[in-house]
């Protein structure tokens, strides 16, 4: 099994190299070629970003949506700087995220009561808001056209109240936030992949966790493009995994 090589798992050095990344999805051929970024974790990445449009032969103004699966600063801390450099492009989010990108002081004070300001800018960076005429919500289930591909959004709660996982149809990879775990590749030491669930403690509810788990297993998607980090593709083995943590909890 390998992934749609049209979908470009973009490491955006967050701390350390492989901890977290974005995906660059290319639609269409030629001319009519579009973009999305799934994912965009802080301001300190944009670049990285950028840089892959470069080397895909795309022009800012080709990206038509920066898609974040929740707003936790480490997957969506970069939109207001991506949204800068793509000047077509609008952020699609849930609908209890939209209003942290519009207007993301209560995010940026949260965050800096924790980290400190040094800290704060050293990992995020600047972030300003969103004007709201580019800001799209999605509903659960609603489909989103990007060309000959759709993207499929399902409602993922536990780790998140405000979290989506996105589907894309046509390469049958689902982009999953932090919804189906973590699965640094430093720790893929042994014989079978392994990931743990992401438990943030602000929101984190192992029960809505569980039912998320389930509704990304059974999407019809054979590849998970986590977050944290990179394709995972024994869907089965993570999903029983994941489950077996949670039970713990």
């Amino acid at each position: 099994m390998t992934l749609d090589p049209q979908i470009i798992p973009i490491d955006c050095d967050y701390v350390y190299p492989q901890v977290a990344c974005a995906y660059l999805v290319i639609a269409g051929q030629g001319r009519d070629r579009s973009a999305a970024f799934v994912e965009n974790n802080t301001s300190h990445a944009v670049p990285g970003l950028l840089q892959a449009l470069v080397q895909n032969d795309l022009q800012p103004e080709q990206v038509r949506y920066a898609i974040i699966t929740h707003v936790h600063l480490d997957h969506a801390g970069g939109t207001s700087a991506l949204l800068q450099a793509c000047p077509n492009a609008v952020c699609v989010a849930h609908p209890k995220a939209a209003r942290h990108v519009i207007n993301p002081e209560r995010l940026i004070q949260s965050s800096r009561a924790v980290y400190g300001d040094e800290m704060f800018t050293k990992l995020y960076g600047r972030i300003d808001p969103v004007d709201e005429s580019r800001v799209r919500v999605m509903q659960d289930n609603e489909t989103l056209d990007m060309g000959p591909r759709k993207f499929h959004f399902f409602f993922t709660r536990g780790h998140a109240d405000h979290h989506f996982c996105i589907l894309e149809e046509q390469s049958e990879v689902i982009f999953t936030g932090d919804s189906f775990g973590i699965g640094y590749p430093r720790l893929q030491t042994g014989k079978r992949p392994f990931l743990f669930p992401s438990t943030t403690p602000t929101q984190f509810d192992a029960d809505e966790a569980r039912k998320s788990v389930h509704i990304i297993r059974n999407s019809g998607a054979r590849i998970a493009g986590l977050t944290h980090f990179g394709p995972f593709f024994d869907m089965k083995v993570g999903a029983e995994q994941l489950l077996s943590g949670l039970d713990q909890m």
